[in-house]
């Protein structure tokens, strides 16, 4: 964890309990009674009464707004300003590193953790009495802070205060947008009955105060997948447990800058009833409340009704009708396809056996394990700078806490009755230890897909098996494509990109533009890797104007067209670079790369230099890449000295065993993209199910012997792979 705290507003006379200052920068103990150290620039503040926390991921132009609304604020007490971002790729770090400061500030910046570990981030750095926590779309009204604070006055009962938060005016609000804030599933302010003693599922964290003392004892839970129901769980322990009293003020307004639609807020809704799964498991008594009991969640309503009402509403959408009976249908077909996901997947979920049958009234174990039932997760990469959890896809950097801890755990330097109390509850509540369990290899996160829907390519690349073993053509079945793909639509929220390619040229198949706009039109984001051949202009014309591709790839060899023929056995070079000289400029895809292949000689080097200084200005990004020997099937390429002995993971565009899945034109589901000649097959997909694969034995096996937790045997094709993790 990077901090920085800004101190230019006023000055801090007295340095807070457990704290001392010396030469600009502050010693400071943490929960373990650690030293830490933070950077101080320019002169300390008051000692603030209210600690506003700010998580952010990826919302810097509205991040920017938001403080600058906090920055001119009437008549409001001595604060601090907290912001925590959790990862962010869009430029926010920078910005947060040069912004002017006005008021007291604190920049934390952690991985992508999740905003219920960054509101705990902040919360361990927050100095007031009172945290108010907002969202980082949310701009503030000018007397917003004040409003929080007077409500805090009367302190005879623990309470927190709930603002009103509206919709930003650059906004055009429609119906539905004034349906969901109101009435609806977003907020629903006009349900409240009873100002003064709101229930918990009101305890909205983008507009929330409380006193600290409250958040120390209890603090978000960080199992939560996505950014729901989290804020509301908290809000159920407080009031349940504390006697905490939840207060609505109106007058605390904040704006809510986030454009949306109905089609988005589907998509949410399925999100929403992901993470209740969790919220259930943790609160059975509350099943009735989420819609899922110990057999689990109600019947998936019919397809062919929902697809009337979403038709009628999307139609209906910019006119000013409201139509709340479909718009509520809608949401809660899409709710239920969110709770039987997460009933799949509630093993990875709640960290329980996947079969095992809740007993009614059982209730998910909160605490944490005692040490002797605690390891640490053995899918784990280990790196000096951060260690990655594939499965719940966050990192912990090595100047965060808890990183040394890991460290020494995986590298079995320690055991975990060897960490402090208060570090092993936190890394057993973000995930990083885990109850041990023989279940733990049924888990996985399905980040990115192979489908394969045809054998044919039209060269024979030097680098590729198909140069030396060419397949049979097969052609997948259109009706087993399109059920796959509807399987994989249930992922679509975890998944990043669905490729269209294995060893084949995808545009070889006449149904390929069909096929990716199946793909987009079923919530997927499809990537192409071609040789350019078949990237005619019709077809790049049909991409853009479907959207675009997520990414696109064309591997180049060479201008040379003598080498070139020679490199794929065929002489298309020409046609390659008039396909590629039209699609330059033109948004085929978010992300467009030509690739440089070659084996790191100097005639590599001078290819590469010539295709990107052809290329200089246009979309493609020219990278260069030396080939590969194909886990031990080619024989040329990059390989290991010696075969690989302890196997612990694999580093191939992610875990390919914990977030890949490779589908064959026949259906067939292998281990990873190296394994040409089919030996290690997970599944059969026209027999069973894309999650029947993914939690099946078979997969379960081949994550265990990837990572180790089980010896592979000698052959096994990640000992002889550049790709593979090892210790």
């Amino acid at each position: 964890m990077a901090v920085t705290h800004y101190r230019r507003a006023r000055r801090l006379d007295n340095v807070p309990e457990g704290c001392h200052r010396r030469e600009g920068v502050v010693h400071a103990l943490d929960a373990d009674r650690k030293r830490v150290v933070v950077r101080l620039a320019g002169p300390p503040a008051l000692t603030p009464e209210i600690s506003v926390v700010i998580p952010t991921h990826d919302r810097l132009e509205a991040l920017h707004r938001v403080v600058e609304a906090l920055e001119t604020q009437r008549d409001a007490p001595a604060c601090e300003l907290i912001i925590v971002d959790d990862g962010s790729s869009d430029g926010t770090a920078e910005w947060l590193q040069r912004y002017p400061f006005r008021l007291p500030t604190q920049v934390v910046s952690q991985g992508n953790r999740g905003p219920a570990a960054a509101r705990n981030r902040g919360i361990d750095l927050a100095g007031g009495r009172l945290v108010a926590f907002l969202g980082d779309d949310t701009i503030p009204d000018p007397a917003w802070l004040a409003a929080h604070a007077r409500a805090h006055r009367d302190g005879r009962i623990p309470h927190a205060v709930i603002g009103y938060t509206r919709w930003h005016e650059r906004l055009r609000l429609t119906p539905f947008l004034r349906h969901i804030n109101e009435y609806g599933l977003q907020f629903g302010y006009a349900l409240i009955q009873d100002r003064k003693n709101v229930p918990f599922n009101f305890f909205y964290s983008s507009n929330v105060s409380l006193p600290r003392e409250l958040l120390l004892a209890e603090r978000f839970d960080e199992r939560f997948p996505h950014a729901a129901w989290e804020d509301i769980e908290l809000g159920y322990r407080l009031t349940r447990d504390h006697g905490v009293r939840l207060a609505y003020v109106p007058d605390a307004i904040a704006a809510h800058d986030h454009p949306t639609t109905l089609r988005r807020f589907m998509e949410r809704q399925e999100k929403v009833g992901h993470a209740a799964v969790v919220f259930a498991s943790l609160h059975p008594e509350l099943d009735s409340y989420f819609g899922v009991g110990a057999d689990g969640p109600p019947p998936l309503p019919p397809r062919a009704p929902q697809v009337l009402r979403e038709w009628v509403a999307l139609a209906a959408e910019p006119w000013p009708i409201r139509i709340p009976r479909i718009w509520n249908e809608l949401l809660r077909y899409h709710y239920i396809r969110g709770l039987h996901r997460g009933w799949r997947e509630r093993e990875t979920l709640t960290g329980k056996d996947a079969g095992a049958t809740r007993p009614a009234g059982a209730r998910l174990e909160t605490s944490v394990p005692p040490p002797e039932r605690l390891r640490v997760d053995p899918f784990l990469h280990l790196d000096a700078d951060q260690v990655y959890n594939p499965i719940l896809d966050r990192r912990l950097t090595a100047s965060e806490p808890g990183y040394q801890e890991i460290a020494r755990l995986v590298r079995d330097e320690a055991r975990p009755d060897d960490v402090t109390p208060a570090t092993r509850n936190a890394l057993y509540r973000g995930g990083w230890l885990v109850a041990d369990d023989p279940g733990l290899s049924q888990r996985f996160r399905l980040k990115y897909v192979s489908l394969e829907a045809h054998t044919v390519c039209n060269q024979a690349c030097y680098f590729c098996p198909v140069s030396i073993a060419p397949r049979v053509p097969h052609f997948m079945p259109d009706e087993l494509y399109a059920r796959i793909v509807r399987e994989l639509a249930d992922y679509r929220d975890d998944i990043e990109t669905v490729f269209m390619i294995n060893y084949n040229e995808p545009t070889a198949d006449r149904r390929f533009l069909d096929q990716a706009r199946l793909l987009k039109t079923s919530g997927l984001r499809p990537a192409v890797l071609t040789n350019g051949s078949g990237l005619t202009p019709d077809r790049v014309d049909a991409l853009v104007a479907m959207g675009g591709l997520r990414f696109l790839s064309v591997n180049l060899s060479t201008l040379d067209r003598q080498r070139y023929a020679a490199d794929r056995g065929v002489d298309q070079l020409d046609l390659v670079l008039r396909n590629l000289d039209y699609a330059k400029d033109r948004a085929v895809a978010a992300e467009t790369d030509l690739v440089v292949l070659g084996q790191g000689d100097d005639r590599h080097r001078q290819d590469f230099e010539a295709i990107r200084d052809r290329f200089a200005g246009s979309r493609f990004n020219v990278k260069y890449f030396e080939v590969m020997d194909r886990a031990g099937y080619l024989p040329i390429g990059l390989r290991p000295a010696v075969p690989h002995q302890r196997l612990c993971g694999c580093e191939n565009v992610g875990s390919r065993p914990l977030q890949h899945l490779h589908i064959t034109p026949h259906g067939r589901c292998v281990l990873c993209c190296e394994d040409y000649s089919e030996r290690y097959v997970v599944g059969d997909l026209t027999k069973e199910s894309v999650t029947e694969v993914l939690t099946g034995p078979a997969m379960a096996q081949m994550r265990r012997w990837v990572y180790g937790v089980e010896p592979a045997p000698r052959d096994f094709i990640c000992r002889g792979c550049v790709f593979a993790r090892t210790r």
